[in-house]
């Protein structure tokens, strides 16, 4: 753990756009992390999602957010 760490600071100084770069990254992963939770949960193909969206719409749901918005 604290190499990884070690290694963390030390990208930051060699490589300044790491930063900012990581910043959106991380804002993605949140996004398909509500959406992941309620997948398993739901259990696709024995019941379709809470959004009121056609199982056909469901597979793509679980793919991304981004599918889902391509989809529609």
């Amino acid at each position: 753990m604290t190499h990884h760490l070690s290694q963390d600071t030390r990208n930051r100084h060699l490589h300044t756009p790491t930063p900012p770069e990581i910043e959106p990254d991380p804002a993605s992963p949140p996004a398909d992390d509500p959406d992941a939770p309620p997948i398993p949960e739901r259990e696709p193909g024995s019941t379709p999602p809470p959004a009121g969206d056609p199982p056909s719409e469901a597979p793509p749901t679980h793919m991304r957010p981004s599918a889902m918005r391509a989809a529609r």
